[in-house]
């Protein structure tokens, strides 16, 4: 079968919706299904990893979600005989995902509770906090993959967690605030961590950029970090975003402080405090200096807790076991060759 992707990367809305696809075209084309990306915007190091796994991209020009999108879109689901249409991504339109929903299976990541009606036929949103939307009204007729049984992890992630030490052998802290870092929190981050923890312990620092200035010899800054699962093997404690990497710290069994960035961080920030899975810092409103200062202060009350941090890993066992992706790919295939055998019939 052939599938094709829409989604979208740049520094301003980061990597989150790329890489998720990534992972799940990633399985697919280990399937032996041919996937197409394509994309009005992608930044460069998706496109390379894009090609790593096994797939391709086009380029689409044309304003996301606009009439001229959505023609170029749909002209390139016929010319390459596509099975089934992934949207992933804030900015389409109600229009313009019903027009593709039309005549093709579509199915959307659905974030935000943003769809309606019945375009739809598989909707996933892997937030533990989905199962309070009322998707049984959104979209009636749809597929529903909800909840953390369907995170999209890469397969990275599913190798590396077989070899897990425990925490009390793990080393490392590791900081990331996503492919873009909106808030420029990385090096204040890193400048309040060294006045915070001795000169002994090492950090790991995941940055999209090689314009970085230079550190003390604990700090090893690691661009464009096709390794991610590795670092977060050695982690005793991480720092992150709020967004889909936090997916991937629980599978990796990592005690986390989610650093909430952007509005749609909140939700599940929220429900990962309520149920201690993670600690979170909220940082819309603050300057990137103060900022730097509540994580570092987070950051040492949680190392030196290591029965809160036993507690969170015991927690996000529960709650992301690193199948997800497959599970959603499983879906997809079947509810095609369903489609196929009905228009066979």
């Amino acid at each position: 079968m052939n599938f094709l992707i829409r989604v979208d990367s740049n520094k301003k809305m980061g990597s989150g919706h790329a890489m998720r696809m990534i992972a799940l075209a990633e399985v697919l084309v280990a399937e032996g299904h041919k996937v197409f990306f394509c994309y009005n915007q992608m930044l460069p190091e998706i496109e390379n990893k894009i090609v790593e796994i096994g797939a391709s991209y086009q380029f689409i020009d044309a304003e996301i979600s606009s009439d001229q999108d959505l023609k170029l879109t749909c002209a390139l689901v016929v010319e390459k005989e596509v099975s089934a249409i992934i949207v992933d991504g804030y900015i389409f339109n109600q229009s313009y995902l019903q027009s593709l929903g039309q005549n093709n299976v579509l199915v959307y990541m659905d974030d935000l509770a943003s769809v309606t009606n019945s375009y739809v036929d598989i909707i996933i949103n892997s937030s533990p906090a989905a199962s309070n939307i009322n998707y049984e009204k959104l979209a009636p007729n749809a597929l529903r993959l909800i909840g953390p049984d369907f995170v999209p992890i890469r397969s990275e992630f599913r190798e590396e967690k077989q070899r897990l030490l425990p925490l009390n052998r793990r080393e490392n802290i590791l900081v990331t605030f996503g492919g873009t870092d909106p808030m420029s929190l990385t090096i204040p981050t890193i400048n309040a961590l060294i006045g915070t923890f001795p000169s002994t312990q090492n950090i790991d620092v995941v940055v999209m950029t090689d314009k970085m200035p230079c550190f003390p010899t604990q700090i090893k800054v690691h661009n464009n970090c096709n390794y991610m699962a590795e670092l977060m093997a050695k982690s005793r404690l991480a720092i992150s975003a709020g967004g889909s990497t936090v997916f991937e710290l629980a599978a990796m069994n990592v005690p986390t402080i989610i650093a909430v960035v952007a509005d749609n961080q909140e939700k599940h920030a929220q429900w990962s405090q309520k149920n201690e899975m993670s600690m979170v810092v909220d940082l819309r409103l603050e300057n990137s200096n103060h900022a730097a200062d509540i994580i570092a202060n987070a950051a040492k009350d949680l190392m030196f807790n290591f029965e809160r941090r036993t507690k969170y890993i015991n927690n996000n066992k529960k709650l992301v076991d690193g199948m997800g992706t497959i599970r959603i790919a499983e879906e997809i295939i079947e509810m095609c060759i369903q489609e196929q055998n009905k228009r066979e019939d």
